[in-house]
Protein backbone atom coordinates (compact mmCIF):
# COMPACT_ATOMS: atom_id res chain seq x y z
CA UNK A 1 0.00 0.00 0.00
CA UNK A 2 2.97 2.42 1.08
CA UNK A 3 4.25 2.01 -2.33
CA UNK A 4 0.77 2.77 -4.27
CA UNK A 5 0.71 6.36 -2.29
CA UNK A 6 4.13 7.29 -3.05
CA UNK A 7 2.87 6.38 -6.86
CA UNK A 8 -0.18 8.24 -6.51
CA UNK A 9 1.72 11.04 -5.30
CA UNK A 10 3.86 11.44 -7.99
CA UNK A 11 1.00 11.30 -10.00
CA UNK A 12 -0.90 13.56 -8.64
CA UNK A 13 1.84 16.36 -8.58
CA UNK A 14 2.47 16.53 -12.38
CA UNK A 15 1.49 19.90 -13.90
CA UNK A 16 2.14 21.34 -10.30
CA UNK A 17 5.67 21.85 -10.01
CA UNK A 18 5.22 25.61 -10.30
CA UNK A 19 2.44 26.02 -7.39
CA UNK A 20 4.57 23.42 -5.28
CA UNK A 21 7.77 25.47 -5.52
CA UNK A 22 6.46 28.67 -4.82
CA UNK A 23 4.76 26.12 -1.36
CA UNK A 24 8.49 25.20 -1.04
CA UNK A 25 9.75 29.13 -1.31
CA UNK A 26 7.15 30.72 0.95
CA UNK A 27 8.03 27.95 3.51
CA UNK A 28 11.96 28.65 3.55
CA UNK A 29 11.32 32.26 3.41
CA UNK A 30 8.68 31.47 6.55
CA UNK A 31 10.99 29.52 8.34
CA UNK A 32 14.08 31.32 8.14
CA UNK A 33 12.46 34.87 9.33
CA UNK A 34 10.47 33.05 12.43
CA UNK A 35 13.62 30.85 13.19
CA UNK A 36 16.10 33.94 13.39
CA UNK A 37 14.13 36.55 14.94
CA UNK A 38 16.52 36.44 17.82
CA UNK A 39 18.85 38.24 15.58
CA UNK A 40 15.86 41.39 15.15
CA UNK A 41 16.05 40.78 19.02
CA UNK A 42 19.70 41.79 19.25
CA UNK A 43 19.73 44.91 17.10
CA UNK A 44 16.35 46.17 18.95
CA UNK A 45 18.45 46.03 22.39
CA UNK A 46 21.48 47.49 20.51
CA UNK A 47 19.50 50.40 19.48
CA UNK A 48 20.81 53.91 21.90
CA UNK A 49 17.46 54.43 23.53
CA UNK A 50 17.05 50.76 24.39
CA UNK A 51 20.27 49.85 25.26
CA UNK A 52 20.85 52.27 28.13
CA UNK A 53 17.35 51.01 29.76
CA UNK A 54 17.91 47.31 29.51
CA UNK A 55 19.90 45.20 31.85
CA UNK A 56 21.64 41.27 30.87
CA UNK A 57 17.96 39.90 32.62
CA UNK A 58 15.65 42.27 30.81
CA UNK A 59 17.31 41.62 27.77
CA UNK A 60 17.17 37.69 28.20
CA UNK A 61 13.35 38.23 28.76
CA UNK A 62 12.70 40.03 25.77
CA UNK A 63 14.54 37.67 23.77
CA UNK A 64 12.58 34.46 25.49
CA UNK A 65 9.56 36.41 24.48
CA UNK A 66 10.52 37.12 21.01
CA UNK A 67 10.70 33.46 20.90
CA UNK A 68 7.57 32.79 21.89
CA UNK A 69 5.96 34.79 20.03
CA UNK A 70 7.47 33.77 16.87
CA UNK A 71 7.03 30.20 17.81
CA UNK A 72 3.56 30.67 18.06
CA UNK A 73 3.33 33.00 14.90
CA UNK A 74 4.25 30.69 12.39
CA UNK A 75 2.11 27.81 13.81
CA UNK A 76 -0.86 28.85 11.54
CA UNK A 77 0.87 28.81 8.46
CA UNK A 78 2.14 25.10 9.17
CA UNK A 79 -1.21 24.24 9.51
CA UNK A 80 -2.65 26.00 6.55
CA UNK A 81 0.18 24.38 4.31
CA UNK A 82 -0.53 20.76 5.90
CA UNK A 83 -4.00 21.60 5.34
CA UNK A 84 -3.26 22.62 1.48
CA UNK A 85 -1.39 19.56 0.71
CA UNK A 86 -4.56 17.38 2.64
CA UNK A 87 -6.79 18.98 0.10
CA UNK A 88 -4.79 18.71 -3.00
CA UNK A 89 -4.18 14.99 -2.37
CA UNK A 90 -8.24 15.40 -2.14
CA UNK A 91 -7.82 16.39 -5.79
CA UNK A 92 -9.01 19.92 -4.64
CA UNK A 93 -7.01 22.38 -6.65
CA UNK A 94 -6.58 25.31 -3.50
CA UNK A 95 -4.57 28.79 -4.51
CA UNK A 96 -1.74 29.38 -2.78
CA UNK A 97 -3.99 32.21 0.03
CA UNK A 98 -4.85 28.97 1.71
CA UNK A 99 -1.39 28.84 2.96
CA UNK A 100 -2.70 32.02 5.11
CA UNK A 101 -6.36 31.67 5.87
CA UNK A 102 -5.54 30.49 9.71
CA UNK A 103 -4.03 33.95 10.08
CA UNK A 104 -7.90 35.36 10.56
CA UNK A 105 -8.89 36.05 14.22
CA UNK A 106 -11.54 33.10 13.92
CA UNK A 107 -9.29 30.83 12.56
CA UNK A 108 -5.84 31.33 14.40
CA UNK A 109 -6.46 30.03 17.46
CA UNK A 110 -7.78 26.69 16.77
CA UNK A 111 -4.82 25.96 14.28
CA UNK A 112 -2.56 27.60 17.06
CA UNK A 113 -4.27 25.16 19.68
CA UNK A 114 -4.24 21.58 18.19
CA UNK A 115 -0.70 22.01 17.06
CA UNK A 116 0.05 23.24 20.06
CA UNK A 117 -1.41 20.99 21.86
CA UNK A 118 0.26 18.18 19.94
CA UNK A 119 3.74 19.24 19.90
CA UNK A 120 3.61 19.55 23.64
CA UNK A 121 2.59 15.79 24.18
CA UNK A 122 5.35 15.16 21.00
CA UNK A 123 7.66 17.09 23.36
CA UNK A 124 6.70 15.51 26.72
CA UNK A 125 6.99 11.82 24.98
CA UNK A 126 9.86 11.95 23.46
CA UNK A 127 11.88 12.99 26.88
CA UNK A 128 10.25 10.51 28.66
CA UNK A 129 11.92 8.17 25.92
CA UNK A 130 15.24 9.89 26.31
CA UNK A 131 15.30 9.77 30.17
CA UNK A 132 17.72 6.38 29.85
CA UNK A 133 20.20 8.11 27.27
CA UNK A 134 20.11 11.10 29.50
CA UNK A 135 20.89 9.59 32.78
CA UNK A 136 23.95 7.72 31.37
CA UNK A 137 25.04 10.84 29.31
CA UNK A 138 24.75 12.40 32.87
CA UNK A 139 26.94 9.87 34.59
CA UNK A 140 29.08 10.01 32.03
CA UNK A 141 29.50 13.75 32.34
CA UNK A 142 30.10 13.33 36.17
CA UNK A 143 32.12 10.23 35.92
CA UNK A 144 34.69 12.51 33.91
CA UNK A 145 35.06 15.11 36.18
CA UNK A 146 36.67 12.52 38.99
CA UNK A 147 38.44 10.73 36.47
CA UNK A 148 37.74 7.67 34.93
CA UNK A 149 39.04 4.36 32.82
CA UNK A 150 39.47 4.84 28.82
CA UNK A 151 37.62 1.35 28.59
CA UNK A 152 35.12 2.88 30.70
CA UNK A 153 34.51 5.62 28.89
CA UNK A 154 33.82 3.83 25.95
CA UNK A 155 31.32 1.92 27.14
CA UNK A 156 29.27 4.51 28.48
CA UNK A 157 29.38 6.88 25.25
CA UNK A 158 28.84 3.54 23.22
CA UNK A 159 25.86 2.66 25.86
CA UNK A 160 24.72 6.72 25.69
CA UNK A 161 24.60 6.96 21.77
CA UNK A 162 22.80 3.41 21.37
CA UNK A 163 19.81 4.64 24.09
CA UNK A 164 19.65 7.75 22.25
CA UNK A 165 19.50 6.25 19.06
CA UNK A 166 17.18 3.76 20.48
CA UNK A 167 14.94 6.29 22.22
CA UNK A 168 14.56 8.51 19.52
CA UNK A 169 13.57 6.19 17.17
CA UNK A 170 10.81 4.88 20.03
CA UNK A 171 9.80 8.09 20.35
CA UNK A 172 9.09 8.78 16.72
CA UNK A 173 7.48 5.54 16.13
CA UNK A 174 5.04 6.47 19.68
CA UNK A 175 4.49 10.24 18.44
CA UNK A 176 2.92 8.93 15.02
CA UNK A 177 -0.26 8.48 17.05
CA UNK A 178 -0.83 12.23 16.66
CA UNK A 179 -0.51 12.67 12.88
CA UNK A 180 -3.92 12.37 12.28
CA UNK A 181 -5.01 15.19 14.66
CA UNK A 182 -4.72 18.37 12.44
CA UNK A 183 -6.34 17.13 9.95
CA UNK A 184 -9.10 15.55 12.19
CA UNK A 185 -9.64 18.91 13.51
CA UNK A 186 -9.67 20.74 10.13
CA UNK A 187 -12.61 18.04 8.90
CA UNK A 188 -14.37 18.40 12.78
CA UNK A 189 -13.92 21.90 13.78
CA UNK A 190 -16.18 22.02 16.46
CA UNK A 191 -14.76 19.48 18.73
CA UNK A 192 -11.99 19.94 21.42
CA UNK A 193 -8.20 19.58 20.57
CA UNK A 194 -8.34 16.58 23.58
CA UNK A 195 -11.57 15.08 21.81
CA UNK A 196 -9.28 15.16 18.38
CA UNK A 197 -6.40 13.80 20.10
CA UNK A 198 -7.72 11.20 21.52
CA UNK A 199 -9.53 10.07 18.35
CA UNK A 200 -6.37 10.54 16.42
CA UNK A 201 -4.56 8.33 19.03
CA UNK A 202 -7.21 4.94 18.90
CA UNK A 203 -7.27 4.97 14.78
CA UNK A 204 -3.32 5.10 15.05
CA UNK A 205 -3.59 2.36 16.86
CA UNK A 206 -0.72 -0.92 15.84
CA UNK A 207 -0.53 1.46 12.51
CA UNK A 208 2.31 3.84 14.27
CA UNK A 209 5.41 1.43 13.12
CA UNK A 210 3.81 1.08 10.09
CA UNK A 211 3.44 4.87 9.38
CA UNK A 212 6.90 6.08 11.10
CA UNK A 213 8.66 3.28 8.64
CA UNK A 214 6.63 4.75 5.67
CA UNK A 215 8.40 8.15 6.26
CA UNK A 216 11.79 6.74 7.14
CA UNK A 217 11.38 5.45 3.60
CA UNK A 218 12.27 9.13 2.56
CA UNK A 219 15.46 9.03 4.43
CA UNK A 220 17.80 8.57 0.99
CA UNK A 221 15.44 11.56 -0.21
CA UNK A 222 16.30 13.92 2.87
CA UNK A 223 20.08 13.21 2.23
CA UNK A 224 19.24 15.16 -1.54
CA UNK A 225 18.42 17.98 0.74
CA UNK A 226 22.28 19.08 1.20
CA UNK A 227 22.43 19.59 -3.09
CA UNK A 228 19.91 22.16 -2.48
CA UNK A 229 18.16 22.29 -5.75
CA UNK A 230 16.48 18.23 -5.55
CA UNK A 231 14.39 19.52 -2.76
CA UNK A 232 12.37 21.46 -5.10
CA UNK A 233 10.89 17.81 -5.94
CA UNK A 234 11.67 16.14 -2.43
CA UNK A 235 9.48 18.72 -0.21
CA UNK A 236 6.16 18.42 -2.46
CA UNK A 237 7.11 14.46 -2.62
CA UNK A 238 7.19 14.12 1.02
CA UNK A 239 4.36 16.28 2.03
CA UNK A 240 1.99 15.19 -0.69
CA UNK A 241 2.70 11.36 -0.10
CA UNK A 242 2.20 12.29 3.72
CA UNK A 243 -0.98 13.72 2.63
CA UNK A 244 -2.10 10.35 0.77
CA UNK A 245 -1.11 8.16 3.76
CA UNK A 246 -3.11 10.47 6.46
CA UNK A 247 -6.43 10.23 3.69
CA UNK A 248 -5.71 6.40 3.57
CA UNK A 249 -5.48 5.99 7.47
CA UNK A 250 -8.86 8.02 7.68
CA UNK A 251 -10.78 5.73 4.98
CA UNK A 252 -9.75 2.77 6.31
Amino acid sequence: MNGKIKIFSKANMLDQNLKMTLVLIITVLFSIFFNNTFILGEIICRLPPVSQFSSPLMRMIFLVFLGVVSYVAILPFNYGRDIWFYENAKKNKLSLKKLFFYYSIKKSSGAIKILFSVQIRKLLATLLFLVPSIAVGAYLIYALRDGIGELMMLSLAVSFFLLLLTGLFFSFVYCQKYILAPYLFYENEGCSAREIISFSSKIMENKCFDTAMFKLSFFPWYLLYILVFPAVYVYPYYKTSISFKVLSLLTK
